[in-house]
């Protein structure tokens, strides 16, 4: 055998031996992908329910728009809120309401803060964070599968301080569960569409020019994500409500009511 043989076979040797290695460690992490396949699957399903809710949510927005109820409860009265800002209209601040109630959610479900800092008080911030603190620490997501807004109700209007603050009833029907980090079993909650209400308290100072805070949060999220000018409006609290508060829910067949237990 010439030496160029020689060094002919070596060079197939050696690429031979490569290629083998590189099989083993494909191999290797072809394995540990298998392991996660599960995982993956139910993260699919997961984001595949939440998707199918955002286009069912898509089109109860374009009904309600078309069929839009009352915007206030009987024997509300918008006059005090009217005679410190008379651009106030009803109608986009429901509208503002459900924009809200969605981003305020999906910072929970992401664990990105700033999706809803905003739209949030100082207090409910810190609030947030530290609802997002423990999902983390624990190891887990909180998940709002098959979310949709079905209606929301000024029930309280007044003005404090020169402050506007208006209460709402927010009627919503979601499937809500944690699920571990790791696993994605669910710990918490289950797969079943519940309805409940929660009320939150809006406040806003009038005399603030937000054109500016406006144009930066359409700049941040998008003008897909940031429908309307949310004018300075701030989230200042958020309770879910018993069956009894909420007076009592529309039934819906098929789908239970979830009770506060608090």
């Amino acid at each position: 055998m010439t030496e160029s043989n020689d060094e002919d076979l070596l060079e197939r040797s050696a690429e031979h031996l490569s290629q083998n290695r590189a099989a083993e460690g494909v191999a290797g992490k072809v394995d540990g992908l298998f392991g996660l396949r599960n995982n993956y699957s139910r993260i699919a399903e997961d984001l595949d329910r939440e998707a199918a809710a955002d286009r069912s949510m898509l089109t109860a927005a374009d009904t309600a728009f078309h069929e839009q109820g009352p915007v206030e409860a009987a024997g509300i009265d918008l006059a005090a809120v009217v005679t410190v800002d008379p651009t106030f209209n009803d109608f986009n601040f429901r509208t503002l309401v459900r924009e809200t109630f969605t981003k305020v959610r999906d910072a929970r479900r992401t664990e990105h803060v700033a999706e809803g800092a905003p739209l949030l008080s100082a207090t409910m911030l810190d609030e947030l964070n530290h609802e997002i603190a423990g999902d983390v620490a624990a190891h887990r997501h909180h998940r709002l599968a098959m979310l949709e807004v079905e209606d929301v109700v000024i029930v309280s209007a007044g003005v404090v301080n020169g402050r506007e603050q208006l209460g709402v009833h927010i009627i919503v029907a979601a499937e809500e569960m944690d699920r571990d980090e790791n696993s994605q079993a669910i710990v918490a909650g289950d797969t079943v569409v519940r309805r409940w209400a929660e009320l939150w308290t809006f406040e806003r100072d009038p005399s603030v020019d937000t054109a500016q805070s406006d144009e930066q949060h359409i700049l941040a999220f998008g003008e897909d994500e940031w429908i309307i000018a949310h004018l300075g409006w701030v989230v200042t609290g958020i309770r879910r409500l018993t069956e009894s508060e909420a007076q009592p829910l529309p039934a819906r067949p098929g789908i239970p009511t979830k009770v506060s237990e608090s």
